[in-house]
């Protein structure tokens, strides 16, 4: 009987965990900006291993439309801050990394 408590603790415990981590989930709207502060840091000649860190443990689960948003958000993104980087640019890449 005691097994059984134990073994029924652990396995509340458990689903408790799961559900907490699904609800830190990002939306795919976040999961698209995220995409898109990665290119302006890109653009920009900046480090981007954190945001690359944040967009790989995102990705899991994703529809692959939204991946692919993510992606031409992403390229955009970089193109755009490489060919103008303007105020309004390196006021959103600020706020990306703040």
């Amino acid at each position: 009987m005691r097994l059984f408590i134990t073994s029924l603790a652990l396995a509340s415990a458990a689903l408790a965990s799961a559900a907490n981590a699904q609800s830190a989930r990002i939306s795919d709207a976040e999961y698209v900006a995220l995409a898109r502060c990665a290119g302006l840091v890109e653009g920009a000649g900046l480090d981007t291993r954190d945001l690359d860190q944040e967009l790989r443990a995102a990705r899991r689960g994703r529809a692959d439309h939204i991946r692919e948003r993510a992606t031409n958000a992403r390229a955009e993104a970089a193109s755009e801050a490489r060919s103008n980087d303007s105020a309004d640019l390196a006021a959103e890449r600020a706020a990306c990394t703040a």
